[in-house]
């Protein structure tokens, strides 16, 4: 075989590659244009996350002697929240996970959460604007 007779076949398969390429940036700018990209509410400050958390805490029946919240002075102008929260062995602390990361999700606060083994305790990171500004712990008790 010569090059002459590969050539056309090559210049077949670049055409489909150009057009199939084409079409998948039109596809693409179509589900950009269908789905706009979510709103985001404005956080004026960050008690906004404080009462988002005490209102889930409310929700799953915590007494207030349960929770206990400390502030560390991260800087001249910033201190952090640390809530500890003694729960029972079945609380089901992913639910509370799941339901202050959607209440705090339009404001663009990231709520991630890392199971500590053995003592199955959840500890959640509360972000925003790529910065730590609280954290909630849920420490399950035997004497609950």
């Amino acid at each position: 075989m010569s090059e002459k007779g590969t050539h056309p076949l090559l210049r077949q398969k670049e055409r489909l590659l150009v057009i199939l390429l084409a079409v998948a940036c039109l596809l693409s700018g179509l589900i950009l244009l269908a789905f706009p990209a979510p709103e985001h509410n404005r956080l004026d400050d960050l008690s906004t996350i404080d009462r988002a958390i005490e209102r889930t805490l409310s929700t799953y029946g915590l007494p207030a002697d349960q929770i206990r919240v400390r502030n560390t002075r991260v800087d001249s102008l910033f201190t952090r929240a640390s809530y500890q929260v003694s729960t029972a062995r079945g609380f089901p602390s992913t639910a509370a996970h799941i339901h202050i990361a959607r209440e705090l999700r339009p404001y663009g606060v990231s709520v991630q959460g890392e199971r500590h083994f053995p003592e199955n305790r959840l500890h959640l990171t509360i972000t925003y604007s790529n910065r730590l500004v609280r954290t909630v712990e849920f420490i399950p008790s035997a004497s609950l």
